[in-house]
């Protein structure tokens, strides 16, 4: 996931996620188990995929930090700067 990919998804998640959380809440005040527990798992889901993207992100990132010490190790060593 690119790096505005990634900011693009956090701002939508960090966005609607208290709006899921009140409609969560206001089944939880009405009595509507059932609703509120698709409720959770939906909160459930999506910060799970959050989760996933997060890492993903940390992941692609040291991925890069590897390649570039590995090219920065081979310049070292055919003496290229």
């Amino acid at each position: 996931m690119s790096e505005e990919n990634y900011e693009y998804a956090s701002d939508m998640i960090d966005d609607i996620m208290p709006e899921l959380q009140t409609i969560r809440d206001l089944y939880a005040k009405t009595g509507d188990i059932s609703k509120q527990v698709k409720m959770d798992e939906k909160i459930g889901k999506i910060k799970n995929l959050y989760k996933q993207s997060k890492s993903q992100k940390a992941a692609d990132h040291k991925a890069v930090q590897s390649k570039e010490e590995i090219q920065t190790q081979i310049n070292s060593i055919l003496g290229l700067k």
